[in-house]
């Protein structure tokens, strides 16, 4: 049994992330240098979201179903997603993470090959 630390923390940046977008755009619709201190529990979080995350699959591969519910409970809580909604956000920010972390792997392939 893998646990569900990595994919806990993955979740918390993506949300924290989204979070950051949805607070900046109610205040004046746009997203402005002056809107930073709603992403500063993202950029806190993305170090460890990222640290990780090729142990994600493994820990999604063989989650138990109190690994689910202690996920699904920890987003409810901490990001007041309602119940009906949680399992579709947690899926989505997963999705979200791997395709930005691909995203940066390929960017780092590419450069890296500029630079030799």
């Amino acid at each position: 049994m893998a646990g569900i630390k990595e994919t806990k923390e993955l979740v918390t940046c993506i949300l924290d992330f989204m979070e950051g977008i949805a607070v900046s755009l109610d205040n004046d619709g746009e997203i402005t240098w002056t809107d930073a201190i709603n992403f500063v529990s993202a950029l806190k979080s993305m170090p460890r979201a990222f640290d990780g995350i090729s142990e994600i699959p493994t820990e999604v591969g063989d989650l138990t179903e109190n690994e689910v519910k202690e996920l699904v409970e920890y987003v409810m809580e901490e990001f007041d997603i309602p119940q009906d909604q949680v399992e579709n956000m947690i899926e989505r920010a997963l999705g979200i993470g791997f395709a930005v972390y691909d995203y940066v792997v390929d960017l780092q392939n590419i450069f890296s090959q500029e630079v030799t």
